[in-house]
């Protein structure tokens, strides 16, 4: 186990390498973020002033040594445009982001697991064609389409929550759902082909013959090695999540670390563009260790490898 996280975070030190200089070199391919800031009226004169007071006069590689430098003192930088510090910038919008996408998870895993497991039981049923009938119709669902119906009917028509912001906790019904909407449908589907998968192994044939209730082998004979495929997707969707609250953040004006960074790329913020983006790259690595570790917990001959 040991080990492992050891190569994890190996594996981090190469991904934030990897994704700095790669942000680094498009946001200075995308524009010259001096003109920018200067403004309209600004002079010649004035945007060398401020390209030389920021550092930008200087070679792309001797300005990424320097903020390297800076990033392993701890220092993410200075907004260039909200003249605070990125670290605090960031920060104040984790929580809001870490909500959001916990209970989304939260959610699309407790919808999911009883519709995949009742699907996998009464397989070519009414009840088995409904629910994945269900879940393709939502996976093919946009999120922003389906956020936009949830505000229109929801917030607009029924006025029983926000239209958005974070300021009640009403406010985070409908982003939660618009976010889960597809995983939910994702796990639901991954369930059902996993669990029958199983179901037809012949340890699961053999609980049966033994006189094993039908509830009793699914759960405690099936279900541990169905969970192990659902484990690794809860790793990656993770990621897509983050991905996704980009996108159901803009939508419902929810104050995350995805509506910062938007804002950021459009402001070509390059600092502020590489603190979220390091920020988010954490959490994906430390989540997929996390994936690793619960491996050991479901399937004991994991554990040994480890």
């Amino acid at each position: 186990m040991t080990t492992l996280i050891v190569q994890r975070l190996g594996q981090l030190v190469f991904v934030l390498v990897a994704l700095t200089m790669l942000i680094f070199g498009l946001m200075h391919l995308s524009g010259d973020p001096v003109t920018l800031m200067a403004g309209e009226g600004a002079t010649l004169e004035d945007i060398e002033r401020v390209r030389e007071r920021m550092g930008f006069d200087q070679p792309v590689h001797v300005q990424y040594g320097r903020y390297m430098v800076g990033l392993l003192q701890g220092d993410l930088g200075t907004s260039l445009r909200q003249h605070r510090p990125v670290g605090e910038l960031v920060i104040d919008r984790v929580p809001a982001t870490l909500q959001l996408t916990v209970l989304a998870q939260l959610l699309a895993i407790a919808v999911a697991f009883p519709i995949g497991v009742v699907s996998a039981i009464w397989r070519n049923s009414v009840v088995d064609r409904v629910a994945m009938t269900f879940a393709v119709f939502m996976q093919a669902i946009p999120v922003f389409w389906l956020g936009i119906m949830l505000i229109l009917i929801f917030s607009v028509g029924l006025r029983w929550t926000p239209v958005g912001g974070r300021a009640t906790p009403e406010a985070i019904i409908l982003p939660v759902v618009t976010l889960a909407g597809v995983f939910m449908a994702q796990n639901a589907r991954l369930i059902r082909s996993s669990l029958l998968e199983v179901l037809s192994l012949d340890f699961v044939r053999t609980a049966r013959s033994k006189g094993a209730p039908g509830w009793s082998v699914i759960f405690r004979h099936a279900m541990r090695n169905a969970l192990i495929p659902l484990v690794t997707v809860l790793g990656l969707q993770f990621s897509n999540l983050l991905s996704g609250a980009v996108v159901t953040e803009l939508v419902f004006a929810w104050p995350g670390l995805g509506r910062l960074l938007v804002q950021a790329v459009l402001n070509r913020d390059v600092p502020l563009v590489l603190g979220a983006t390091i920020i988010i790259a954490v959490f994906v690595v430390f989540v997929n260790l996390i994936v690793d570790l619960l491996y050991g917990v479901i399937d004991p001959r994991v554990r040994t490898e480890v």
